[in-house]
């Protein structure tokens, strides 16, 4: 028996669900585990073209919603509903569907703050319903290899954990130019800044490798103070910069002790990358672990949409295999855990919430200058 879907949010025009979320869904093997079954959009006119276009790829008649998510979430059809709409809008297309007692998946973040991530986390509870969350690095490879060396004790206890990251400015989010469609995440009101998704995916696969973050501090600077906004940075206009670019994050490991010590850099237009766009170091008692992707990988600091390809242990160069490609990267990857129930990997409203309390741990640091413990956020 398949696991009928809706999607909030699913254009053929453009958007996160077309282009990744979807996709995997309509081939096998997840094409037998999966049935897209409605979808909802903002107006009736795109979500009766959406629903004839993505019908026709799924072979199916896909039921058309519009406006707010009450009306997907009364369709009682449904086992999941995804919602792919920007972060700012999150909680008010997820609550419908949980007062309803929806299951849901939502992208990272879930919340555009740490009161409403809570506020889901507690709602989802009290329904009783099963949630899942993007954090697609989860599905990486490199990290499940990485988690499977530490539990085996291959590199003895870990001692020293160190992550560089780099943003280049092709890149049409965040500084130092991002398209017409995303200004919003120049506004750190909205919970889609650099520092919330950017950063936030990458603490995922950190934390999902080596548990939380006892506490940290953290520091961050505003290098590239204007940003350009438009169709192309030829036709754009400038906004001045309200968060920080460059960041630095220090702590301590909870399980372990372990010291972590992290850095992202944005590089500004017109600059050009020489070094690893990412970089990852493990240090234990035993022996080290390093993944390193080389600036001639462009998008190698965002190791949860291009997962790296290989690991070295104790210097040992470890071609990983591709075992995510069946499932169309680790965003089908997600889906196909999701489907094995009980049994199944991936990150929900609660991991979201202890990830988002990193995050906000990050911003109070900034703010006050102080080392912050995680759990007190």
């Amino acid at each position: 028996m398949t696991i009928k879907i809706g999607f909030v949010g699913l254009s053929k025009s453009n958007g996160w669900a077309a282009y990744a979320l979807a996709p995997p869904l309509f081939s096998e093997p997840l094409k037998s585990k999966y049935t897209l079954t409605a979808l909802s959009t903002s107006t009736p006119t795109s979500a009766s073209e959406n629903a004839k276009h993505f019908g026709e790829i799924a072979h199916n008649d896909v039921r058309a919603y519009h406006g707010p998510t009450k009306a997907i979430a009364e369709d009682d059809a449904l086992d999941l509903v995804a919602v792919a709409v920007k972060a700012p809008l999150h909680r008010a297309a997820l609550m419908p569907m949980l007062e309803k007692g929806r299951n849901v998946f939502v992208e990272w973040p879930a919340g555009d703050n740490i009161a409403e991530t809570r506020e889901l986390v507690a709602k989802a509870q009290e329904k009783g319903v099963r949630t899942i969350v993007g954090l697609q690095g989860w599905q990486a490879p490199v990290l499940k290899k990485i988690r499977e060396i530490i539990a085996e004790g291959q590199i003895g206890t870990v001692l020293n954990v160190t992550w560089h990251a780099a943003k280049l400015p092709f890149q049409p989010y965040w500084t130092p130019f991002v398209e017409t469609s995303a200004e919003y995440t120049t506004d750190p009101a909205h919970g889609a800044t650099l520092l919330d998704v950017w950063v936030g995916h990458n603490l995922s696969m950190i934390t999902r490798a080596l548990g939380p973050l006892a506490s940290l501090s953290a520091t961050g600077t505003i290098s590239i103070p204007t940003i350009k906004v438009g169709k192309s940075e030829a036709d754009s206009k400038d906004v001045q910069a309200k968060v920080p670019d460059q960041y630095s994050i220090g702590g301590v490991f909870a399980d372990s002790g372990a010291l972590f010590s992290g850095s992202w850099r944005t590089l500004p237009l017109g600059a050009t990358n020489t070094a690893p766009t990412l970089l990852w170091l493990i240090e234990g008692t035993k022996g080290q672990l390093r993944v390193q992707v080389d600036a001639d990988v462009p998008v190698g600091g965002f190791p949860h949409v291009l997962p790296p390809k290989v690991l070295f242990v104790n210097g040992e160069k470890i071609e990983l295999e591709e075992e995510n490609s069946q499932f169309g990267g680790n965003t089908g990857k997600a889906w196909a855990e999701y489907a094995r129930g009980a049994e199944g990997e991936y990150p929900t409203f609660a991991d979201a919430l202890v990830l988002k309390k990193h995050v906000e741990a990050v911003k109070k640091s900034m703010a006050e200058g102080v080392r912050v413990a995680v759990n007190d956020v």
